[in-house]
């Protein structure tokens, strides 16, 4: 039976379909991501893998269910065991149908190879960063993918599989690595592709068998402008320049939707620059702010006295920026930032987007021309906020137990792994579940009207808080179990607390207390081994306080059951007012209950002016009465 070649098969799809199998082909499955185990590493794969026979023919299909933005981390853990992640294998997000579900991929430092077919009709992938750990790139890995306008092939390469790029119908910039000596062999890799710039990084031409575009501008080393026009197929370039070792570099972002970014621009000279032009090319609908109809670029301190810059767009959509020297003063220095731009993301942006720096020309004080490579800065947008792992809309405790939880291999749900990856290094460890926690005693939250307003009290569960002498107590009346608890207090001007201690209910649980400053305290507290607080009623806090009477607003509260479920409480006021005792209180103890009666044995809601006897109920079962005076 014969079996066509891959790129052959779009014709043949109207044939009568025979017969189908299917077979599944993936070890393990972890946050979205099908992959197959070798010993202690892992290769992404596909789910499952279908072929048809149709007409003596036999057709291979795959499918992978990954949409949106896509984070491959740098190890995975499976069943107790710990996997690093090397390689994304053959057909691993190839698509037949869905060809638009994935929209950026994000690999880490850990991968060395790309496989035949990765990234096969992946229509909807608009940006992919090749780490430096990659070596290789199989036959069509980046076939038919329309979305991609800019590749990076980084020096770590030293070929380009056949048809790797073969009808990438938006691919008009490339820039290949100075370690490429072959570039798809006898097959033409960017066919189909309407390349416009190429920047070639090494010295001797690479082999390879063509390229459909020879007007595109060709950017090569120096020192080897005359070979690559001698050499084949580079000759048939028309427009061929020379770079040096002058350059402008931006650094990579990480943002949110609707921020607003600052990007600093770099230049490394060997020359003495007194000016320079570079066209900006921005993702689709983000935008460079203006103030006052201007675009918002400056430059730094690296400028002469007299240096002017001027921004307008230019022809083909970009936005040109140059500068120069009326009296050819150079710019101070030959590293560092140069100059800024300020660009607005827009509102619903998710995933990794390309800002690039093309067309660079640098004029020295020789008025001698210099070409600089292309700059790219890879911006990455989060729909959500960092820390935010449940993606509630705010960060609080139930992210750090639900990060725990995680971590201890509970698989949550809902769980954003880029929310809960705090330092960005494609693992979640307890570094994470840190950062969070200190992410949550730091924020600020909305108005704790809006708070109540989101969040109303729950039937049968609530907290309240009570004043003797100089302690505080906060009780907790629950039916669910908790193992994690956060709230505000304010305190009035003049009064101070401290002392905080969380009662034998709360033992398993640690408590973190932040002060503020102006009067505002938060508390943090919860098990890292997900114990929850003990009973079902009584103290779980205290505190001392002193100072000036007045109310102590606990605000903000919100408890967190094992399973990382959020309950959000109303507020509620404690009257700090200092009672003189007629007898010394007992120490040591933890009181679950405190109620006050006057001489009449009548119970009140509060000590009233002259005598009260209050009788204060402890969590071991005794109870002490005392005469205070108002």
């Amino acid at each position: 039976m014969k079996t066509l070649n891959l790129t052959l098969r779009t014709i043949l799809l109207t044939l009568a379909l025979v017969s189908t199998t299917t077979t599944l082909a993936y070890d393990m499955y972890v946050n979205g991501i099908y992959y197959n185990i070798n010993g202690d590493e892992a290769t992404v794969t596909y789910l499952r893998h279908y072929t048809e026979y149709s007409g003596g023919y036999t057709y291979h299909y795959y499918q992978n269910d990954c949409v949106g933005d896509v984070t491959i981390p740098e190890t995975v853990t499976y069943n107790g065991k710990t996997y690093t992640v090397t390689a994304i294998g053959d057909n691993a997000f190839y698509n037949r149908y869905s060809s638009t579900a994935l929209t950026s991929i994000s690999i880490p430092g850990t991968v060395t190879s790309i496989g035949s077919c990765a990234f096969f009709n992946c229509s909807g992938l608009k940006n992919i960063t090749i780490p430096v750990s990659v070596t290789s790139i199989g036959n069509n890995a980046f076939m038919n993918c329309s979305g991609l306008s800019h590749m990076i092939i980084p020096i770590s390469i030293t070929s380009i599989g056949a048809q790797a790029f073969y009808y990438c119908s938006n691919l008009a910039t490339i820039v290949i690595g100075s370690s490429v000596t072959s570039i798809g062999g006898t097959s033409d890799v960017f066919y189909g592709c309407p390349l416009s710039s190429i920047t070639c990084l090494a010295t001797t031409p690479p082999s390879a068998s063509g390229f459909p575009n020879s007007t595109a501008k060709l950017y090569v080393p120096k020192e080897s402008v005359d070979l690559y026009r001698t050499t084949y197929p580079w000759n048939y370039f028309i427009n061929v320049y020379g770079f040096g070792n002058d350059s402008f570099s931006v650094p990579d972002n990480t943002t949110f939707h609707g921020d607003t970014i600052v990007i600093p621009v770099s230049m490394q000279n060997e020359s003495e620059i007194t000016a320079f032009q570079t066209d900006v090319y921005l993702p689709e609908e983000f935008e460079l702010v203006q103030h006052n109809g201007d675009y918002v670029v400056s430059l730094s301190d690296r400028k002469a006295r007299d240096h002017v810059i001027m921004v307008n767009d230019a022809p083909d959509g970009a936005i040109r920026v140059l500068s120069y020297s009326p009296t050819l003063k150079p710019f101070k220095n030959n590293e560092g930032e140069l100059f800024y731009i300020s660009v607005k993301v827009p509102e619903g942006a998710s995933g990794t987007y390309p800002i690039w720096l093309r067309n660079t020309i640098l004029t020295s004080t020789d008025e001698e021309e210099l070409y600089a490579l292309d700059a790219l800065s890879n911006v990455k947008v989060y729909n959500y906020k960092m820390g935010d792992v449940n993606n509630s809309g705010t960060i609080t405790v139930a992210d750090v137990v639900t990060t725990a939880r995680y971590i201890l291999n509970y698989n949550p749900e809902p769980f954003v792994f880029e929310a809960a990856d705090m330092n960005g290094d494609g693992n979640i460890t307890i570094t994470d579940v840190v950062k969070i926690a200190n992410l949550v005693l730091d924020q600020d939250y909305p108005e704790p009207e809006t708070m109540r307003m989101m969040a109303p009290n729950v039937a049968g569960d609530r907290m309240s808080g009570e004043s003797f002498n100089n302690t505080v107590g906060i009780n907790l009346d629950n039916e669910a179990d908790y193992t994690a608890l956060q709230m505000d207090l304010t305190l009035p001007e003049g009064l101070t607390a401290s002392e905080f201690a969380l009662s034998e209910r709360a033992s398993d649980l640690g408590l973190i207390v932040k002060d503020r400053g102006n009067g505002k305290v938060r508390l943090l507290a919860y098990s890292p081994n997900l114990k929850t607080i003990m009973g079902n009623e009584g103290s779980v806090l205290t505190f001392n306080v002193d100072g000036m009477k007045g109310d102590i607003v606990v605000d903000r509260i919100e408890l967190v059951t094992p399973n990382g479920e959020s309950v959000h409480l109303n507020g509620f006021n404690v009257v700090a007012d200092h009672l003189t005792a007629l007898n010394e209180m007992t120490a040591g103890k933890t009181i679950a209950s405190v109620n006050y009666f006057n001489l009449a044995g009548q119970c009140v809601a509060e000590p009233a002016a002259g005598v009260t006897l209050v009788v204060t109920t402890y969590t071991d079962g005794s109870r002490t009465t005392n005469k205070v005076i108002r």
